[in-house]
């Protein structure tokens, strides 16, 4: 198991805050997004998933670039900036309702 000793270490444990926030907030999203677009919003299964597609298309194409921006910019820069987009993008899902675009609700993710 790791040592406590470890947690005593700052970029350790920002670190470890840092992605049990994403984690919460991301596996939420995939979890209630389709149930909203289906129950709520009446849509077929398939197209709930399909709605999905941009964000898995996002993780992807970010992985990318995540590297080579992290080396350039350094990743406290990068990690401040993806959490604030993904605050505010979660953010904007909870005002959503059930006569809202789709486009509001892929530039929300």
């Amino acid at each position: 198991m790791v040592p406590l000793r470890v947690f005593s270490y700052p970029a350790f444990s920002a670190s470890l805050a840092n992605a049990t926030l994403m984690t919460f907030g991301m596996y939420g999203l995939l979890f209630v997004l389709p149930l909203f677009l289906q129950e709520v919003r009446g849509e077929p299964a398939v197209r709930a998933g399909m709605a999905l597609l941009p964000l898995s298309i996002t993780f992807f194409l970010t992985s990318l670039i995540a590297g080579r921006a992290a080396n350039a910019w350094g990743p406290r820069l990068l990690i401040a900036a993806g959490m604030t987009l993904t605050g505010a993008g979660l953010f904007t899902l909870a005002y959503i309702g059930v006569q809202s675009s789709y486009v509001i609700i892929a530039v929300s993710r």
